[in-house]
């Protein structure tokens, strides 16, 4: 049996301050109008007698995406954070299974929120002290489901040739699962940034997993946690756009050779092949500019040269970058921090990696936009 769900899905994203467990109640996150996407799919299921190669059904899944106001039986017109809340619906989603439809809207969802999390901190001028992370609401997702009546016609009119004899039951489920909900400066984010169609359309492997890192950045997490999912995404540019840092070796592979063989007979014999393949590869690597002057230039390259604070473009320079990278590195290597000052450190490093980082995935996704997967979703049903 192939099913049609409707699928109703509210979001919220965290409301706490970065280190501290006290939720911000004026902040109010809002799309500013409906916005709706439209993808083809065909359902081949094997389920229609005297099709072996399968049966295909054409239509049409919509998403939708909105801010809405519940009516929580409130006097006035005076409206509470709470009374605002955020809404994916997914309409006429086909499954033969009722896993498959939370696996499918599990997926779709996930996409969204990482997304719209990201449009969320561009638009978020105090995210050095609010960093929200939109996450779904399953316990109180609804799934509306009924008979696909295509579906069911074809197959009374199959059976009816094949013996004459069918009858047809028509059903609707309604599955409800309940919780509650914690959502008055009001941010409202323009309806043309919220692109559904590129946001589940994409397959750029690359950018779901540095998707990942910031969406896993945000929210509620510890900020040495913040700190090191959005440098993750530091260092994959640092390896991924090497050919861009600008920088020049400082030895031409004659002159390694040279200096290697010059000490290679001073080396003791037990530990020879090893000291000579670090030092090799130390010399190789040895360049003009350093570390920091090859992350700068591939941000400038990538375009990414400034990062607002209150309000004000501010450079990102090696400086900066830098500070930063000090930073990491002394963590990695488990360096004694003073607790006092060590919150804060890592709160600035993460207020200027979000930008940073923020800007890295507008640039990788507008050069992955020929990824983007033009036609019709082939959905395959049970054999």
């Amino acid at each position: 049996m192939i099913f049609k769900y409707n699928i109703t899905v509210p979001l919220t994203y965290n409301e706490f301050e970065i280190c501290s467990n006290n939720p911000n109640s004026e902040l109010l996150y809002e799309i500013e109008r409906l916005c709706e996407e439209e993808f083809k799919v065909v359902f081949r299921t094997y389920e229609v007698p005297g099709y072996g190669d399968g049966y295909d059904f054409d239509d049409i899944v919509k998403v939708r995406l909105y801010s809405t106001i519940v009516d929580n039986n409130q006097t006035g017109n005076i409206k509470r954070k709470n009374d605002y809340r955020l809404v994916c619906e997914i309409n006429g989603m086909l499954v033969d299974d009722e896993i498959y439809a939370k696996k499918f809207s599990e997926e779709i969802i996930d996409r969204i929120c990482k997304r719209l999390s990201l449009l969320f901190i561009k638009h978020n001028d105090n995210r050095h002290l609010y960093q929200p992370r939109v996450e779904p609401v399953w316990s109180e997702a609804v799934f509306n489901r009924c008979e696909y009546s295509p579906f069911v016609d074809v197959k009374r009119k199959t059976l009816e040739k094949i013996d004459g004899n069918n009858k047809t039951i028509y059903l609707e489920d309604h599955i409800y699962m309940n919780d509650s909900m914690h959502c008055i400066v009001r941010v409202s984010i323009p309806s043309d940034e919220v692109k559904i169609g590129e946001w589940l359309s994409n397959e750029d492997d690359v950018v779901e997993f540095l998707m990942n890192e910031y969406h896993s950045a945000l929210g509620a997490e510890s900020i040495k946690s913040k700190f090191f999912h959005l440098f993750t995404i530091i260092e994959f540019c640092e390896k991924e756009y090497e050919e861009h840092n600008g920088s020049k070796r400082l030895l031409a592979d004659e002159e390694v050779d040279m200096i290697v063989g010059g000490i290679e007979k001073q080396i003791d014999a037990k530990n020879r092949e090893k000291i000579i393949s670090m030092l090799k590869n130390d010399l190789i690597k040895a360049n003009d500019i350093g570390r920091i002057g090859k992350l700068e230039n591939i941000l400038k390259w990538m375009g990414i040269e400034k990062y607002k604070q209150f309000g004000f473009d501010k450079p990102i320079d090696k400086k900066l970058l830098s500070k930063i990278t000090k930073l990491r590195n002394k963590s990695f290597h488990g360096t004694k921090e003073n607790t006092e000052d060590v919150e804060k450190e890592y709160a600035d490093a993460v207020e200027v990696l979000l930008y940073i980082d923020e800007k890295i995935l507008d640039f990788l996704m507008q050069t992955s936009q020929n990824n983007i997967i033009d036609g019709v979703c082939l959905i395959y049903g049970k054999r």
